[in-house]
């Protein structure tokens, strides 16, 4: 369980993710959240810098019922994935990561090494552009369920 702990850092070298509890501070950064994408409308609306302000103001108020966690990046962001499952590294590109290499026989599975591909992810990177997918409805499933 997590405790109150202001940030929580991961065990290793080299610049992280760290996860920490929002600032009032982070209000331009949720503002950047809520422009990236339309489905973060499902969060709540946030068009400008005050509400941004408000936004966070509510997450952090002490009668909040929220558990509110972020990630700070420090401009990195870094992922690897099994060679023999190439899906993985379809999924990090599409996300705008880039492959950076293969780290021969970093993971040993079963008595058996496994190299991995790294992909990196940079602040400066340009945001990945894709095509969304319509989101199926109830009746949609149901048809689906009835007619198979």
């Amino acid at each position: 369980m997590l405790t109150n702990a202001d940030e929580i850092a991961p065990i290793g070298g080299g610049p992280q993710p760290i996860l920490r509890r929002p600032h009032r501070a982070d209000a331009s950064d949720v503002l950047d959240a809520f422009r990236s994408n339309p489905d973060m409308a499902r969060q709540g609306t946030v068009t400008d810098g005050a509400e941004a302000e408000r936004y966070l103001g509510r997450l952090l108020d002490d009668d909040s019922t929220h558990e509110p966690w972020g990630i700070a990046l420090d401009g990195r962001l870094e992922l690897g994935h099994r060679v023999n499952n190439p899906t993985s590294g379809a999924v990090a590109r599409c996300a705008g990561f880039r492959k950076e290499g293969t780290e021969r026989g970093k993971f040993l599975i079963n008595g058996e090494r496994i190299d991995v591909d790294i992909y990196g992810r940079l602040r400066a990177d340009p945001f990945p552009t894709f095509e969304p997918i319509s989101k199926l409805t109830t009746s949609v499933i149901s048809s689906s369920a009835r007619s198979g």
